[in-house]
């Protein structure tokens, strides 16, 4: 949420990041920015959350930054992989594959975020 990629991408599924450099994933991102961002439920079933969010936002391309900021819900899969929780990866094949928004979103489950996974 702070325009920091790096840490953005740190927060992406194990697999994901074997499959996509940093540099490749960061070229997909900013050309939003993320005016506000709410956590408005967040749900743990075993090894996967399910966070409903509210977030505001606004183009950053000069073609469309003129339009009025936009809000959207949508809710994001999160797994956790060895304790930590990361935004589920899903390859453009599987039967689900949007997650929701193209924007660089962060808030893994609270409810069940492991003891010392403040990473923000």
């Amino acid at each position: 949420m702070r325009s920091d990629l790096v840490a953005q991408y740190a927060f992406e599924d194990p697999r994901l990041r074997e499959n996509v450099t940093l540099t490749a994933w960061m070229r997909g991102r900013g050309a939003t920015k993320i005016l506000s961002y709410e956590i408005k439920e967040a749900r743990v079933q075993g090894e996967e959350g399910h966070v409903k969010l509210h977030l505001s936002y606004q183009p950053t391309h000069p073609q469309l930054a003129h339009r009025p900021p936009t809000d959207t819900e949508f809710e994001q899969q999160w797994v956790r992989v060895d304790g930590e929780w990361y935004l589920k990866y899903r390859s453009f094949g599987d039967p689900d594959s949007s997650r929701g928004t193209t924007a660089p979103t962060r808030g893994a489950p609270r409810s069940a975020e492991p003891k010392g996974a403040e990473r923000e």
